[in-house]
């Protein structure tokens, strides 16, 4: 399943994807109560990509996020993902925004992941990047959560299920974001 989750900016998608997965101190419900089966593996790509390690390599990086992996098949993900040749060996702390949501991408393609949350994934990407992080996506075969504004974006990674969150309540939009005139319109008149 494909899922995205739209709001105005502030409305609390980024803490209600942190209070699920229990990754900060200041997110919590008000109510409910959600289940995460002890042995599903999640993962939240936030904007600054901190699930990279900025003190190892490229390569390193890829090597902690599945160390089954031989050298040959790490190099060859990597070349996918644009990192060739001694670019492999530079550290995640010089990179780009754009390389760094391709070195995530790429740990995220060798991972095993049960679900994904990605957090604005395209935000101060270029074109090209956009492209690898369109491609990578649609070749993840785990769940999917998409917290994103960008339209043209969703609705090319095949969303199944889409909701909208305004004054703290989540609801499920009666439209899809590859209906793009009627998916805005409907988070439009939810503001």
């Amino acid at each position: 399943m494909k899922m995205a989750i739209a709001g105005a900016n502030g409305s609390g998608k980024s803490s209600l994807a942190k209070a699920i997965l229990d990754s900060s101190e200041e997110a919590f419900f008000e109510s409910g109560e959600v289940l995460l089966s002890p042995t599903m593996k999640a993962v939240y790509l936030d904007q600054t990509y901190a699930l990279i390690n900025r003190e190892k390599t490229i390569l390193e990086n890829m090597q902690a996020a599945n160390s089954n992996l031989n050298y040959q098949l790490l190099r060859q993900q990597l070349g996918h993902f644009l990192f060739k040749y001694d670019d492999v060996n530079k550290s995640a702390s010089v990179l780009s925004g754009g390389e760094l949501a391709r070195l995530a991408l790429a740990i995220i393609s060798i991972s095993e992941i049960d679900l994904l949350i990605l957090d604005e994934p395209t935000n101060n990407l270029d074109i090209e990047t956009v492209e690898q992080v369109v491609e990578g996506i649609n070749e993840y075969q785990g769940a999917l959560w998409v917290i994103s504004h960008d339209l043209d974006f969703l609705s090319r990674i095949n969303i199944t299920k889409a909701f909208k969150l305004s004054q703290q309540a989540i609801q499920m939009t009666r439209y899809l974001p590859k209906e793009s005139e009627q998916y805005y319109q409907e988070l439009l008149n939810d503001s």
